[in-house]
């Protein structure tokens, strides 16, 4: 189930972020316009004080460019708005699919591929630092760190039924703990 919204969460981050790319072109449209109108007005204002001893038709033509500059300073003003509002709407979508990745991580079915070396522990680590990593560098290896949620201050991996190890298997630091028989059978 949790697979399925994989899918759906990235789709929600790539429509955020393109609802963010739109709404960052609106806003420069935006204040492009602004900057237009206020010009427009200024204009319509210079013009007005420049030909105000002219005729009624005249004025009348220059009180009308005043109305349309404050209908573009007010257009204007509520499409900032407008796009503010977008931002932070995107800006929360972001977020909100960013979650749903981190809630519902793929499961791993089949193969689980590393497709480049990273260093042990540079992405940071789960729950109870537990991580897997394929180190290339340091450790030179693949690092299966387990957790501590089992409350007793050490690290645990935990693994059920058979398991095979085709080469040397090395024992570093403590004894092995376990529960059934640990069998050595030469290559």
């Amino acid at each position: 189930m949790e697979s399925q919204y994989i899918p759906a969460a990235k789709a929600e981050a790539d429509w955020a972020k393109s609802e963010r790319e739109t709404t960052e072109q609106i806003r420069a449209t935006t204040n492009q316009l602004k900057v237009d109108t206020e010009q427009t007005l200024s204009e319509a204002r210079t013009f007005t004080t420049s030909i105000k001893g002219d005729t009624e038709v005249i004025r009348e033509k220059a009180e009308q460019h005043m109305v349309n500059a404050h209908a573009h300073k007010e257009k204007a003003i509520a499409e900032a708005n407008k796009t503010e509002a977008e931002a932070n709407r995107a800006h929360g979508e972001a977020d909100r699919a960013k979650g749903y990745v981190e809630k519902y991580k793929p499961e791993v079915k089949g193969a689980w591929t590393f497709d480049n070396y990273v260093e042990w522990p540079t992405l940071g680590y789960g729950q109870g630092r537990g991580a897997i990593y394929n180190d290339g560098t340091t450790h030179k290896c693949l690092m299966v760190h387990g957790n501590n949620s089992a409350g007793t201050g050490e690290y645990r991996v935990g693994l059920w039924n058979h398991v095979t190890v085709y080469g040397d298997l090395f024992i570093k630091e403590h004894p092995a703990y376990h529960r059934g028989n640990i069998i050595s059978v030469a290559k």
